[in-house]
């Protein structure tokens, strides 16, 4: 991308795996197969052009775009906390974080070995990354679910 003049941001996290009888310390995609970039509608085919990419994320045939804000604060969390993948939580108790760097964000709590984590899930893409918090941090949100109620007959 970098060559073709593409803006381009991979997110990444640590992790450790043991290959024949040692550690290795290893950078791995947090999103596999996916990779942001910012690039107009009109220059979209250089992006098209390099080898690997199959295509854009799109509805209605229009590149979806990903706000500003939501890369950043990606990469803020990338860089402040501890991430990795998560599989992808379509529905949960949805929190904003009130304090710290990540503050405005908003996401899935869950509870992973007596820490509390942040499931920041990217909806379009279906997939999602954890994020290590503190619960003072989390304020939570009204529920959103809808409830399918049956009505009485009327005869």
């Amino acid at each position: 991308m970098a060559r073709r003049s593409v803006e381009s941001f991979l997110p990444l996290y640590h992790s450790v795996r043991n290959w024949k009888n040692r550690q290795a310390h290893i950078e791995l995609p947090l999103f596999p197969s996916y990779l942001f970039i910012r690039i107009s509608l009109a220059e979209r085919i250089r992006a098209l052009e390099v080898p690997g990419v199959v295509h854009i994320v799109s509805f209605g045939g229009m590149p979806v775009a990903v706000p500003d804000e939501q890369v950043e604060s990606l990469r803020m969390a990338l860089q402040l906390r501890r991430s990795e993948p998560y599989p992808y939580l379509a529905a949960g108790r949805r929190i904003r974080i009130k304090a710290g760097p990540l503050q405005g964000l908003e996401g899935v709590v869950v509870r992973h070995n007596s820490h509390t984590r942040i499931i920041v899930s990217v909806d379009f893409i279906q997939r999602s990354s954890s994020v290590e918090l503190w619960p003072e941090d989390l304020e939570s949100l009204p529920d959103t679910t809808r409830t399918i109620q049956k009505l009485p007959r009327r005869d």
